[in-house]
């Protein structure tokens, strides 16, 4: 990782600390996606697999996204953290995105 990549992710997202100031100098990258099931079109999907058989379904369909892309964050955690606090996967994803609205606000 360069210089200006570590810059980045000097600061753990959970603590707020600097990710060597722990026991160990170390610290994990996590990159998280959030999808939404797009309902209008599993719709039109699952109707011509009925109306078709599902393989020819498959090819003769429009091939488009079943599932859209609401949000997606990148999490840096560092050693203490990940070894001591183990929050849900949904509270590190909310932890990162509200710092983002505020950087934005802010």
């Amino acid at each position: 990782m360069k210089q200006n990549e570590l810059r980045d992710k000097a600061t753990c997202n959970l603590c707020k600390n600097k990710i060597g100031a722990g026991q160990l100098p170390m610290f994990f990258t996590l990159s998280m996606k959030q999808y939404v099931i797009d309902m209008q079109a599993l719709q039109r999907h699952s109707g011509l697999e009925m109306m078709l058989n599902p393989a020819i379904a498959a090819v003769m369909g429009p091939d488009e996204d079943l599932a859209k892309e609401a949000g997606k964050t990148d999490l840096v955690i560092c050693y203490d953290c990940y070894v001591h606090k183990n929050p849900p996967l949904a509270v590190l994803f909310d932890t990162v995105v509200d710092d983002e609205v505020e950087e934005v606000e802010g």
